[in-house]
């Protein structure tokens, strides 16, 4: 059972270092980027193309594999910048996801080392009490 505090703490854990803010920066940079190069390939042939904001919008819904299809590239550089896009975008969700399945897996085997100590402590106890006992029935 999953534990809510216990959740939280884990799904902040990737928040807190430098891996995830690097990531988030760059990601940002080439979405501001992959923006500027569709604006500046497209702007005067792309008829859905009425301002910046609208290459933005494109390389956010591209980034992110949402590609809502209301703005597309027509040029063909502009689709290779589309489909390069897709691939960064889908490099920075897998990244993400990393990210978070190592938070979530060093918290299970950090709760599964201690339990793997406790085991090893009662096993030495028993030993222990075995021994006793064993003194005890030679007298």
């Amino acid at each position: 059972m999953v534990r809510p505090i216990a959740f939280l703490k884990v799904m902040i854990t990737p928040v807190r270092g430098t891996a995830f803010w690097s990531l988030t920066f760059f990601a940002n940079i080439w979405v501001l980027f992959s923006a500027t190069l569709l604006w500046l390939l497209e702007n005067e042939t792309n008829s859905k193309l009425l301002s910046f904001w609208d290459a933005l919008w494109w390389s956010f819904c591209t980034v992110s594999t949402v590609g809502y299809g209301d703005i597309v590239p027509i040029t063909s550089w502009g689709r290779v910048l589309g489909v390069v896009t897709m691939l960064v975008g889908a490099a920075f969700f897998a990244s993400f996801t990393a990210l978070f399945a190592q938070a979530f897996l060093s918290s299970e085997l950090t709760r599964l080392g201690g339990l793997e100590k406790r085991e090893l402590d009662e096993i030495k106890r028993l030993e222990e009490e075995i021994q006793k006992l064993e003194r005890q029935l030679k007298r």
